[in-house]
């Protein structure tokens, strides 16, 4: 299965309607004043094949007491990431991140009193890989090693710059065409642009492969 990304771009554009393109247009309303204009918006799609994953993971360990707690967080958090160091993964990335020590409270005799009975420590890991074919045996590894969470798995494509300016110019021929239907059906022809916006509204997952080679 092919992991791919949808870039869609949004183009406003605004153009004066001029140059009847019959002897006889239409009579404008009353109220018009001044030159006719009409903003027409168009938006396109292009696919991109996504070539890199993103996979985070989360260590959770409890103990009654909050250096036994962190001592066997650090202790298996090291264990998978020497796991998926040995594990041979090309172009892997790793950084731990968002490290966090909390203490667990209970009541007594049905009273909201305070009393801690024990600390839990999450510990997370970020991987970034080039090879998304693999990232079915990375999270494997990750699991068999020790890790108790997948918090996110995410997969996209480095370089978008190519495909985000072929969606804008379609976007933009799309925005143009719609407007020359809607000047010629009132009359018209389109007119020189006056004003255009444009802005990407955002990228598409169509497929999320857990292959296992």
């Amino acid at each position: 299965m092919k992991t791919t990304l949808t870039i869609t771009t949004l183009a406003t554009i605004l153009a004066a309607c001029a140059t009847p393109a019959t002897s006889s247009p239409p009579p404008p309303p009353q109220e018009a004043v001044g030159e006719s204009w009409i903003q027409i918006s168009g938006a396109a799609a292009v696919t991109v094949a996504a070539d890199r994953a993103m996979v985070s993971f989360t260590m959770k360990t409890r103990a009654s007491d909050a250096s036994e707690a962190a001592g066997q967080n650090a202790d298996a958090m090291t264990a998978v990431l020497d796991a998926m160091r040995a594990a041979g993964f090309n172009s892997l990335e790793i950084e731990t991140f968002g490290y966090a020590l909390n203490p667990e409270y209970s009541t007594t005799n049905n009273q909201r009193t305070r009393e801690i009975i024990a600390y839990t420590v999450h510990n997370n890991v970020r991987t970034t890989i080039e090879d998304v074919d693999v990232v079915g045996r990375l999270v494997d590894t990750a699991i068999e090693s020790g890790a108790n969470r997948v918090a996110q798995i995410s997969f996209f494509a480095a370089d978008t710059e190519d495909a985000r300016r072929e969606a804008l110019a379609m976007a933009v021929q799309g925005a143009r065409e719609e407007g020359e239907v809607i000047a010629s059906s009132l009359g018209y022809e389109l007119g020189a642009l006056s004003k255009s916006m444009a802005g990407r509204i955002g990228s598409h997952l169509s497929s999320i492969p857990m292959f296992r080679p």
